[in-house]
């Protein structure tokens, strides 16, 4: 059986072609730079889960020599096939490498520095799309764990979108059961073959937000999309250091959010949006009415003003870029 469904927001069409459910293949997907001992740990954990994938690729930058030295060198028994990319490519470029040169019905995205310590991670993802012919993706838990230690807390409600476009449930906590979603996030990610597309080029190239593009495009299409409380992952949670890159992810992460949200929230909701990630918004990535009570309050340290001022202009530039682009396209 199949869907086959045409939007008119989102272009091209959208096809979940189930006809062939008897024997679905994983492949594991995983872009990682010169961080051999995390993505040694990872792969490890996924050469012993129950249910081998038919295929593990790193994203390798072919100029990561410490990384490509690790992947001749190891002898791991789960099939291992490096992509080696020869320019220096964004992580965007890296799913959609790693999408273009897997084999398997199913591609599950990882990071480098994450694991799935349960060995019944890919069983997990495999039985669910196996029980349901309409889940298009699936998501799992993305678990901190710091000092050697999981940082575990459970929710009710995983990555829903309201109204406004404020998202509940923190992927990083877990379900307290299976549950449809709105998002998934990349370190713990996977989606069928037939109706994943390219990740939007036209995201700034950081990590940030590039897979909320992915999950709005599939449920405006009709896509069924689930978070499983067992299939999670543990993700390093590195200290963090306030500098030139740090302040460019948080940009990047300003600049795709308000960018991606305007492209797929529908028409009605986009006012709503954007009120409340300019003025409302807590976090890195505050409003201006957040910032001022925190400034009232004496919260406010330099380096809280120099995130503030980054998020601000990454906020503005990915709202003027999806106006050049609307307006481009709509006259």
């Amino acid at each position: 059986m199949y869907i086959l469904r045409k939007n008119s927001q989102i272009e091209g069409d959208f096809r979940l072609d189930m006809d062939d459910q008897k024997d679905l293949k994983l492949s594991v997907i995983i872009p990682t730079y010169n961080r051999v001992d995390y993505l040694d740990r990872c792969l490890k954990y996924i050469e012993r889960q129950e249910h081998k994938p038919l295929e593990v690729l790193p994203i390798v930058r072919d100029y990561d020599k410490l990384t490509t030295d690790y992947l001749k060198k190891t002898n791991l028994s789960i099939n291992i096939k490096p992509v080696f990319l020869k320019i220096n490519y964004s992580f965007v470029d890296a799913l959609n490498r790693g999408m273009e040169m897997a084999s398997g019905d199913i591609f599950v995205f990882t990071d480098d520095d994450a694991f799935a310590p349960s060995t019944k991670w890919l069983t997990v993802i495999y039985d669910s799309y196996k029980s349901d012919d309409q889940i298009a993706a699936i998501g799992g838990p993305v678990i901190p764990f710091r000092d050697d230690k999981p940082i575990k807390q459970y929710v009710n409600i995983w990555g829903k979108i309201n109204w406004y476009g404020k998202m509940l449930g923190e992927t990083t906590s877990i379900p307290t059961s299976v549950m449809e979603c709105d998002v998934i996030r990349g370190a713990n990610m996977s989606y069928r073959k037939s109706v994943v597309r390219e990740f939007d080029k036209h995201l700034l190239p950081y990590w940030a937000k590039n897979e909320d593009a992915q999950t709005f495009y599939i449920k405006a299409n009709g896509g069924k999309i689930i978070t499983h409380p067992d299939a999670y992952v543990f993700h390093q949670v590195a200290p963090r250091v306030m500098d030139r890159a740090s302040l460019e992810t948080i940009f990047g992460y300003s600049f795709n959010s308000v960018y991606i949200y305007m492209r797929y929230l529908p028409g009605w909701k986009k006012p709503f949006y954007l009120i409340y990630n300019f003025i409302f918004m807590a976090g890195d990535s505050s409003g201006i009415l957040t910032f001022a009570l925190k400034l009232l309050l004496l919260k406010i340290s330099y380096i809280k003003y120099r995130i503030f001022k980054t998020s601000i202009l990454g906020k503005i530039s990915g709202l003027l870029y999806y106006l050049s682009r609307h307006y481009k396209y709509s006259t």
